[in-house]
């Protein structure tokens, strides 16, 4: 559990720039996280690094939220990178910025698929993760996201009003705010 002394002191300090990054297309989701801890110099936290263990096993939601309260602590600015609605409360409090990239459902499934083919390594993903696995629960989730999650990260949002918020529609949007970030 978190530690609500340590999210009061969090919130009483300035914290420019910490980031959530919240459901990227596969694909770029990489990218983005690493750009923005690039830019910013700013340590970054991948949720799905920590959080799997392999394709079919993973972490228990207290011991994700001992490892996101560990990191937070030892950063003073941060990037978390993931969609993890069950820590989303927890994280938010901690958050200055919310960035919510909300690519299309169709490009996000064939970014899923072209990851599942090429089963290259991936840095944001624990060294067990095997990305060739089609998990149809997964491609399922993915195709009701916009639907069935959407509403519940804004209703998570709503008392979060410390939170900026930035929403992107596509790849172009982020690309527009990466280079408005490596200017500042």
């Amino acid at each position: 559990m978190m530690d609500l002394k340590y999210q009061e002191k969090k919130k009483n300090e300035v914290l420019y720039e910490t980031n959530i990054i919240d459901r990227i297309s596969w694909e770029r989701k990489i990218n983005i996280g690493k750009k923005l801890a690039e830019i910013k110099n700013y340590p970054l936290l991948h949720l799905d690094r920590i959080f799997h263990i392999d394709h079919l096993n993973h972490i228990s939601r207290e011991e994700l939220l001992q490892k996101i309260t560990a990191f937070a602590e030892i950063n003073q600015s941060f990037i978390i990178d993931g969609s993890y609605k069950s820590t989303l409360k927890e994280r938010l409090a901690l958050a200055d910025t919310v960035i919510f990239l909300k690519i299309d459902t169709k490009t996000c499934l064939e970014n899923i698929e072209n990851r599942r083919l090429s089963n290259e390594p991936r840095s944001d993903m624990a060294s067990g993760f095997d990305s060739s696995y089609q998990d149809p629960d997964f491609y399922r989730y993915v195709k009701a996201y916009q639907i069935d999650q959407w509403p519940l990260i804004y209703q998570c949002l709503k008392p979060a009003n410390h939170v900026r918020l930035i929403e992107l529609d596509d790849y172009d949007e982020i690309a527009l705010l990466i280079e408005k970030l490596k200017k500042d």
